[in-house]
């Protein structure tokens, strides 16, 4: 929370779906089947996408098992629900042998006002 107030200061909103929160149920990903992790994308305090373009994801820990790609897509914005720029980062099982992991990765983007990140951790269920 403390990166977004830091990020609302200096004029910059990071959104991401629900599905970041650390409370959050475990996500289950399967061998061959792609599931959403969530939206990403980079707007201003007053909803204006600041994104050219989600450049990639990368695991930093927990890939053993999993799977990530990005889907660029318009996407709906969580906190004024309009539309921009963005993708869905999409994840799958690499193996069939049951296993929660905790999944660790980057999101990296290409905005107006030049490179950016964001770092993410996810409970992941591997399901055969």
């Amino acid at each position: 929370m403390q990166i977004a107030r830091a990020l609302a200061v200096m004029g910059l909103i990071l959104v991401r779906c629900p599905a970041a929160s650390s409370a959050a149920e475990p996500i289950t990903v399967r061998p061959g089947q792609w599931t959403s992790l969530g939206n990403y994308y980079w707007i201003s305090p007053n909803c204006v996408s600041l994104l050219n373009k989600v450049v990639s994801v990368e695991v930093l820990a927990g890939g053993e098992n999993v799977a990530l790609t990005l889907q660029p897509q318009t996407v709906r914005t969580n906190q004024c629900g309009n539309e921009v720029p963005g993708a869905v980062v999409l994840a799958a099982a690499k193996g069939s042998a049951p296993a929660t992991v905790q999944l660790r990765y980057v999101v990296n983007y290409d905005t107006t006002d030049g490179p950016k990140m964001s770092a993410h951790v996810k409970e992941i269920k591997i399901a055969p």
